[in-house]
């Protein structure tokens, strides 16, 4: 469960950094979550732009990919992740088109165990969203997460946006 993860959080801290390609984690992801994805009837695209390598833990990697999917099919619907090389960053944007998440509860979504959606029983799959471990993951990683409510371009709707910035101390070795 969550409990058991964000104690493999910490000690992932102690693994030392590698290389790791974001954008290869990302589409081995993609390509595990597909058959949920096709049973959800939902739409899972992955792109990526420029060199996509850092160090960091792939292990964190994939728990930061696999829980903001997750999250998104589970509470919104389509999802794109897209992935960007930046002078100084990989960003890896988790973007959805549901209802987004209230501006009130902003917070209250990296708790352990939150659950936005109440009125459910307690007994429904995924507990809580996730997103205390993608935080840790984050963290442990030296980036920075942050969400975004976006409205669409007609103003019908919001959909959320988890944007993810992982600095890039590998670009300093490359020479």
């Amino acid at each position: 469960g969550q409990m058991l993860d964000l104690a493999q959080a910490d000690a992932l801290a102690v693994e030392p950094d590698v290389l790791v390609d974001l954008a290869d984690i990302g589409r081995e992801v993609v390509a595990a979550m597909a058959p949920k994805v096709f049973a959800a009837e939902r739409d899972l695209r992955f792109e990526s732009v420029g060199d996509t390598r850092a160090l960091g833990h792939a292990e964190a990697i994939y728990r930061i990919y696999r829980n903001l999917i997750d999250n998104a099919l589970h509470y919104a619907g389509n999802v794109r992740v897209t992935l960007a090389s930046e002078p100084y960053a990989v960003v890896i944007r988790v973007e959805d088109d549901g209802p987004g998440i209230p501006e009130d509860r902003m917070e209250d979504v990296f708790q352990p165990f939150f659950r936005l959606d109440t009125a459910r029983t307690r007994d429904t799959p995924g507990m809580g969203l996730g997103l205390s471990i993608v935080q840790a993951a984050v963290r442990l990683e030296g980036g920075t997460l942050v969400l975004i409510n976006k409205r669409q371009r007609d103003g019908e709707g919001t959909g959320l946006a988890a944007v993810i910035s992982l600095p890039l101390p590998a670009k300093a070795y490359a020479g």
